[in-house]
């Protein structure tokens, strides 16, 4: 056979750090990009997403409303009290999030909610980033509130000494964390709610390292009374309260599992130095 056909029969060699013509350079950069994004965009197993919202479709200021909340920013929520406002000041991903207004006396509730968009459901996982510039005053932060109708389920709270707590349907405090929320910078927390009289379970996960998949602190209360199923989904500020202003972004409601952190797309990074 002569040289050049042998030389055109052998198979193409990658080596890692040697220089390589532009298209091999290409196609390494284009294959590690597409398998990037496929890690990223994979759901956490078992779960399924009901409800979501990054807020990224609204204008900074702006008083958030349910005509305004959906499109670009994802589910729109079915109601919304007090003036919570889409702010550029401590966004968790993106553009913007959600403010929740400063609140000194006579505290009014300020949140988002989801209901028919969920749906009646007796197990529900959720996931809010959360910025705080201090802990909230008085009875706490109601971060997520749910409801059956008109009649609470459960409750995620954050108290005045910054801790995690759980409240039951009736509004007792059922379980209390022991480490607290980190202040100044973006964290998350999860949590898992499931309905029963007797047998209803309230976790929250605490995670100050807001896209790690290791909490911080995990808080779970079992046989719990929690209701028979929830209908009303809110996040934001309970009454009464006393905080002040509160930055949530990417909150999102769904089954199956926790959700885990918002998937952020892949950077490149070149394998092959381009000549």
């Amino acid at each position: 056979m002569k040289p050049m056909m042998k030389s055109m029969m052998k198979p193409m060699q990658y080596v890692i750090g040697v220089k390589r013509s532009r298209p091999v350079w290409t196609a390494l950069l284009v294959l590690s990009l597409v398998t990037a994004a496929l890690v990223a965009a994979a759901p956490v197993a078992g779960a399924v997403i009901l409800a979501s919202n990054t807020f990224e479709g609204g204008t900074a200021g702006a008083v958030i409303t349910p005509a305004n909340s959906g499109g670009a920013s994802g589910t729109a929520f079915d109601a919304v009290a007090g003036a919570v406002t889409f702010s550029s000041t401590h966004p968790g991903h993106g553009a913007l999030g959600m403010r929740v207004p400063v609140c000194t006396t006579a505290c009014s509730p300020a949140y988002v909610e989801w209901s028919t968009s969920v749906g009646a459901q007796t197990e529900v996982y959720g996931r809010v980033y959360l910025y705080l510039t201090k802990f909230p005053d008085g009875q706490g932060l109601r971060l997520f509130r749910q409801l059956n109708g008109t009649a609470n389920t459960a409750k995620i709270v954050i108290t005045a000494q910054g801790k995690l707590a759980l409240e039951n349907a009736v509004g007792t405090t059922v379980q209390t964390g022991t480490q607290s929320v980190a202040l100044n910078q973006l964290v998350r927390i999860e949590f898992r709610i499931k309905n029963g009289a007797t047998t209803g379970v309230i976790e929250a996960k605490l995670f100050n390292a807001a896209e790690s998949t290791m909490p911080t602190e995990t808080v779970t209360k079992t046989s719990a009374n929690t209701g028979t199923q929830a209908t009303h989904y809110r996040f934001g500020q309970g009454t009464p309260n006393t905080a002040d202003a509160t930055w949530l972004d990417d909150v999102a409601l769904g089954t199956g599992g926790y959700l885990g952190p918002v998937a952020v797309g892949p950077t490149a990074t070149p394998s092959a130095t381009a000549t």
